[in-house]
């Protein structure tokens, strides 16, 4: 069996983790013919495929002092904090330009997540099916963290964060094929989510997206059943999963650029620790 699929967490700037993994990978060559991604790890799952190593960890951390990058001026001229235009514009095209002919000629397929107002639900989107100007769009979507960030419009849809409804998407990589997946995870491996009440904060803010707020008061038992899920899935060798080996002490808007580069060397040296065994699962996946 020589199909496989990587699936990245979001998990805001927690995703540098994700950067420090996938730079590994590339270092050794290791590049999965599939990947699905939400929020954060849609952005990894980017410089990824278009073999950028290094590209992750710049987005992470050179621009945390420009008040466009994240500050009150942003949400004062445009309705979030994070200034998604400087963000998916200004970098990638002008500032630090990535190599979109690369996306689109690597072969891998590549699917992100995005969370609908109006259904609740997971809309996905895919690198070969889409133009590649509503694809990065949809990236966009996928990483529009709500209160931070604002939402999107991709297709007549209004999205946001692909994290709300599928927050590690296992589901959507098994349906697509892939019986055995790599999972890269930004949170500490066993936590157990907890109900937290902001009814008060989502039926203010979206006061007409009973199912969204139905989705964000819900997204705890999601989790958890996913983490359910990701475990039986590896007791079956069906799963191998890279998650932090060390407590976290970042934020999911993080301006500390030294706790930054901490999480991300700690990605490398986890991924870099899971090459044997993991070369291993693949030899087992392959046959």
């Amino acid at each position: 069996m020589d199909r496989f699929g990587l699936v990245l967490q979001g998990g805001g700037m927690r995703g540098i983790y994700t950067s420090g993994v996938l730079d590994c990978f590339l270092e050794h060559g290791l590049i999965a013919p599939y990947v699905i991604a939400v929020s954060a790890g849609a952005c990894n799952a980017l410089a990824y495929l278009a073999r950028e190593k290094g590209l992750g960890k710049y987005m992470f951390t050179e621009h945390l002092s420009d008040i466009r990058y994240y500050s009150l001026r942003n949400l004062y001229h445009h309705g979030c904090l994070l200034g998604m235009d400087f963000i998916f514009q200004e970098i990638p095209r002008r500032i630090r330009p990535y190599s979109f002919q690369a996306l689109a000629q690597s072969p891998e397929k590549l699917i992100v997540a995005a969370t609908d107002f109006e259904t609740g639900e997971s809309i996905y989107f895919s690198k070969d099916e889409h133009d590649q100007e509503l694809f990065l769009l949809a990236v966009r979507a996928s990483c529009s963290i709500p209160l931070f960030s604002g939402t999107v419009h991709v297709q007549g849809a209004k999205l946001l964060d692909g994290g709300l409804a599928d927050p590690i998407p296992i589901g959507k990589a098994i349906e697509d094929g892939n019986e055995r997946n790599i999972i890269v995870r930004t949170g500490a491996e066993e936590v157990i989510r907890q109900p937290v009440n902001l009814a008060w904060v989502t039926e203010r803010l979206f006061p007409r997206y009973k199912r969204l707020i139905r989705v964000i008061f819900d997204h705890h038992r999601r989790y958890n059943d996913t983490l359910a899920r990701i475990r039986a899935l590896r007791e079956e060798r069906r799963a191998f999963v890279i998650a932090p080996s060390k407590p976290l002490n970042i934020r999911r808007v993080e301006r500390n650029r030294n706790r930054l580069m901490e999480l991300y060397k700690l990605g490398y040296e986890d991924a870099k620790r899971s090459l044997p065994p993991l070369y291993r699962w693949l030899e087992k996946v392959r046959t």
